[in-house]
């Protein structure tokens, strides 16, 4: 364990290296992240790609839920690139981001609500 600087949307940090940058932004009140496959109780396998950040000089998005933070690192959660990234991915998962369409599958009251966050986080009025 080491403790790092990093930068998450302009706001200066100290946090663990073994910590991920959405455990880092979030102990830090930073909670635009969105994500749907993330589960505190189990190890992050990035498979929904909604909680992708860019990371200074870094070649691609990386997914915020299994990328550890490093010394020097900056971070934006909220930028135009992301949010088109954001909304691909629940395209890709069948999620309607569109005009209205008919669900394949009722959705409960609380994927109903967890799916309005997203949507609400990617930019899509809900």
């Amino acid at each position: 364990m080491a403790l790092v600087k990093l930068e998450i949307n302009g706001k200066r940090v100290i946090a663990d290296n073994s910590r991920t940058i959405l455990q880092v932004a979030r102990d830090n009140g930073i909670c635009d992240i969105p994500t749907l496959c993330h589960d505190e109780q189990l190890e992050p396998f990035a498979s929904c790609f909604l909680c992708v950040v860019k990371v200074k000089g870094a070649r691609t998005l990386v997914p915020a839920c299994s990328t550890k933070v490093a010394a020097g690192m900056v971070v934006e959660t909220d930028t135009p690139e992301v949010r088109r990234s954001r909304k691909a991915a629940l395209e890709l998962l069948g999620v309607p981001v569109g005009p209205p369409r008919r669900p394949i599958r009722p959705l409960n009251d609380a994927q109903r609500q967890r799916l309005r966050a997203v949507l609400r986080q990617v930019g899509k009025d809900v």
